[in-house]
């Protein structure tokens, strides 16, 4: 079956068309714009650690092609304008007003500077000018960990956690909270609740996976997988209010016999691998209430295409959308506007040394 069939099958399964005139797949040419080649020394480690295998985090793209990166190897905030230079560094790990103690993740501002979340114990949101000039910072009022950070337009949206022992048991809680633009709290919503049992158990991997998959676009929605194996997906306005959900608008797919989980626990605990892979490999959300999302089951397409389904602000299929022009090596993307960031994945290896290890390009629509 060609590529564009299985993909329009796809939809009219889940769902209508809006117009049967018209096709379901929207394509778009990535225009290459700079890229940063590979070299013997890997230049970044993308923090934090520990999220989505398939998801590009600690790196971001705005609608100019410059990249913002949060180094793990460096500890710095690291800006590179279009082209790849290096424009400034900044941070330090520390206890002052300009420093951070945890890893973080950069939030592109609409002032044109970048704010910083700093991802610990006593987690706190450091602002920079668009030269790198330390601005300002204020601390995240949160019984937990920071773990995400978003800019809506705006207001904040943070994703927080907190892990309480009891009963032999680690209970694990995850919720979004909502931010005004100094910090202050105007509300939250609990998502996810997990108990893992204590060492010496039997758990599964599906348990294991506490961060829930959000995106947060530049007109206030907040999309949320709160269970990484469903196919449930949720869309909340500023205020957290539930606007759409839904679910089963793609299959699962089934892991081989004998395959490994994708995560482990250290101890003498086992760990019992998922029946399904995580349904959804990536997700974005764009503009006017719409969210792209790439689902684990393949759609189709040659080397170099990225593949998604469109919902639009009421939850309803819009359309597929497909990419074309990305390196053939295994990378992960960040989407911003009509620019797409795209780095190699950290486990490739040298001899790949016509590819680069980061590129911008230009969604150009066909």
């Amino acid at each position: 079956m060609e590529r564009q069939t299985i993909l329009s099958v796809l939809f009219l399964i889940v769902a209508v068309v809006d117009s049967p005139a018209k096709s379901p797949v929207v394509e778009f040419a990535l225009v290459q714009e700079w890229s940063v080649a590979q070299s013997a020394d890997v230049p970044f480690a993308f923090g934090p650690e520990g999220f989505y295998p398939s998801e590009l985090i600690g790196a971001v793209v705005d609608t100019n092609g410059v990249v913002f990166v949060c180094d793990r190897i460096s500890e710095k905030l690291i800006k590179l304008g279009y082209g790849g230079d290096e424009v400034f560094a900044v941070g330090t790990v520390g206890e002052g007003p300009e420093d951070h103690r945890g890893a973080g993740e950069p939030v592109v501002l609409p002032t044109g500077g970048i704010a910083r979340a700093d991802f610990s114990m006593s987690p706190k949101v450091l602002f920079y000018k668009s030269d790198g000039t330390f601005d300002h910072s204020w601390s995240f009022d949160v019984d937990g960990e920071l773990v995400r950070l978003f800019w809506n337009g705006a207001s904040w949206v943070a994703l927080a956690s907190r892990g309480v022992f009891s009963g032999g048991s680690l209970k694990i809680s995850t919720w979004l909270v909502a931010l005004d633009s100094n910090g202050n709290t105007l509300g939250d919503r609990e998502l996810l609740k997990v108990d893992l049992p204590g060492p010496g158990s039997t758990v599964s991997e599906d348990v294991l996976w506490t961060i829930p998959r959000v995106a947060v676009s530049d007109d206030g929605f907040t999309f949320v997988q709160s269970s990484l194996y469903s196919t449930r997906v949720e869309c909340y306005d500023r205020d957290l209010r539930l606007v759409w959900a839904i679910e089963n608008q793609w299959p699962l797919v089934r892991r081989a016999d004998n395959e490994p989980a994708d995560l482990q626990i250290s101890g003498n605990s086992k760990v019992v691998p998922a029946v399904y892979h995580q349904s959804i490999r990536s997700m974005f959300a764009r503009e006017n209430g719409e969210v792209w999302i790439q689902p684990q089951v393949k759609l189709g397409g040659a080397p170099g295409t990225v593949e998604f389904l469109a919902f639009g602000k009421n939850g309803e299929p819009l359309r597929g959308i497909r990419l074309i022009g990305l390196p053939e090596t295994p990378g992960r993307i960040a989407l911003h506007g009509d620019k797409l960031l795209w780095v190699v994945d950290e486990d490739v290896e040298g001899e790949y040394n016509q590819t680069p290890f980061m590129a911008v390009f230009k969604l150009v629509r066909e």
